[in-house]
């Protein structure tokens, strides 16, 4: 009996994740450049946008159940999945260790990817809504 639970219950967690099973809800994340343009305070709402002075974008991939980010210095990777009510869960992140010039805007870029819990795609912007300090707003390229 505990054999056959567990059977299932495995079984149910591999559909969870799966993209085969609502391969339409990864459609619009997957395989765009998504360029950080702002990042938005959670306490206060108060949106800073990018510098134009920094040269490096930063920017994330999504693909397949893998995710790549550049956030101008460092590289990192990692999986994530998403659900029906638009959660996304991103998990296993890591990142090279590079000290970065930018690092103030790394950081607001990698502290805040991993307490991603929400995302909204409206034409071609991207916002991940976080339970950190700020949410991101990216466009695609």
């Amino acid at each position: 009996m505990k054999i056959n639970f567990l059977c299932i219950f495995l079984l149910i967690l591999t559909e969870c994740t799966d993209k085969t099973v609502n391969p339409q809800l990864y459609a619009p994340l997957l395989n765009k450049q998504w360029m950080l343009v702002s990042i938005q305070n959670t306490a206060n709402g108060q949106i800073i946008n990018f510098p134009d002075n920094l040269t490096q974008k930063e920017w994330i991939l999504f693909n397949d159940s893998m995710m790549r980010v550049d956030d101008g210095c460092n590289g990192c990777a990692g999986n994530y999945y998403l659900t029906n009510d638009n959660m996304i869960h991103i998990y296993n992140m890591t990142c090279t260790q590079k000290f970065c010039i930018n690092y103030i805007w790394n950081n607001y870029l990698d502290d805040n990817l991993s307490n991603a819990i929400y995302y909204r795609i409206m034409g071609n912007q991207l916002t991940l809504f976080t339970n950190g300090t700020y949410n991101l707003n990216f466009v695609s390229q």
